[in-house]
């Protein structure tokens, strides 16, 4: 059963897009298609991002990265710059075409990163279905139950576990989370102009 109130609205999906980036990555660690023990080279010029994360100020050129740690990273700090250098190696034709096999339907239009509640909702569900079948899946819902980001779906409830993902830039406040009650549920909630 779903409910929705413009569920289908376009916002800017600001961090909430670190979902099925991970996810993606996630799936092909499962399939032996990527070893997350890959490391990845920060070249600050092309990978440097500012907002969340501790990377931009930890990071030097020529560190490297194992994918895990970028996976977790970009999900419990929102870390740009760790969910840049994923987005360079997984290739993001390639995580648009992922989204879009889930059933996302706003995905990168015109290359922009926008998405709707409804598409939020579907990628949570299938890392949730995913966290039933696979380790990798089980450690991404750790993660996002485990972020450092406390100021959407779990401000004000902690009777219960939510792993979620914000995504907050100016003006746009985003949350996507699993609520962990007696009937867990899944709540997505985009707003913009705040």
């Amino acid at each position: 059963v779903t409910f929705g109130v413009n569920p289908v609205v376009r916002i800017p999906a600001a961090s909430t897009v670190k979902v099925p980036v991970v996810l993606y990555a996630s799936r092909l660690a499962q399939q032996g298609k990527l070893d997350l023990n890959e490391r990845m080279k920060y070249v600050a010029d092309r990978d440097w991002r500012g907002g969340a994360g501790s990377m931009q100020y930890t990071a030097k050129d020529g560190d490297t990265f194992a994918l895990r740690e970028l996976m977790e990273k970009a999900i419990r700090e929102s870390d740009n710059v760790a969910w840049k250098m994923l987005e360079r190696r997984l290739g993001k034709q390639n995580i648009a075409q992922f989204m879009t096999s889930l059933g996302g339907k706003v995905v990168y239009p015109y290359g922009e990163n926008v998405s709707t509640p409804e598409d939020l909702a579907t990628y949570m569900q299938a890392a949730l279905n995913f966290a039933k079948e696979s380790k990798y899946g089980e450690k991404l819902m750790y993660d996002l139950s485990h972020t450092i980001w406390n100021t959407g779906l779990n401000r004000f409830i902690e009777e219960v576990q939510i792993a979620h993902k914000e995504g907050d830039i100016t003006g746009v406040a985003d949350d996507v989370g699993v609520v962990y009650a007696d009937h867990p549920y899944i709540l997505s909630i985009m707003s913009q102009g705040h």
